[in-house]
């Protein structure tokens, strides 16, 4: 992730939302993201990677919809940064590939669109590069 995109993010955790609001902008955010966000949530940080990329097959990211998830967020009352949510994401998938049963488990409770993702993702060797605005 860029220092810009970090500083941007950060900046925007910073923004006042009153729970009202949190209302209006879960009804504005695409399914597949507000899914995500709910994985994330619970802690179910593979599932909600896949949604996020999943949704980024087939649109953009742009500073408004940043905006509107940081909002959801802030309105769920969850401590969610971007620096931690970057750091539990890598930590949770080192630890998947540590060990491999459940990494199975995992990928097990997932829709079959997910483990498609997941697997074209897994064989391609391709990194990815999440949350880049540049």
């Amino acid at each position: 992730m860029s220092r810009e995109v970090t500083i941007i993010l950060a900046l925007l955790l910073m923004i006042p939302t009153k729970s009202t609001k949190g209302q209006r902008w879960e009804r504005d955010l695409p399914p597949l993201i507000k899914h995500g966000l709910e994985e994330l949530i619970a802690g179910k940080y593979l599932n909600a990677l896949l949604d996020f990329l999943l949704f980024e097959s087939a649109n953009s990211w742009t500073s408004d919809l940043f905006r509107r998830i940081m909002a959801y967020l802030s309105s769920q009352e969850t401590m969610i940064t971007v620096s931690g949510l970057q750091a539990s994401l890598e930590r949770h998938l080192e630890g998947l590939l540590l060990q491999p049963r459940r990494l199975l488990s995992e990928l097990r409770q997932i829709n079959s669109q997910q483990f498609h993702l997941a697997m074209r993702y897994l064989f391609s060797g391709r990194r990815v590069q999440f949350l880049d605005l540049d």
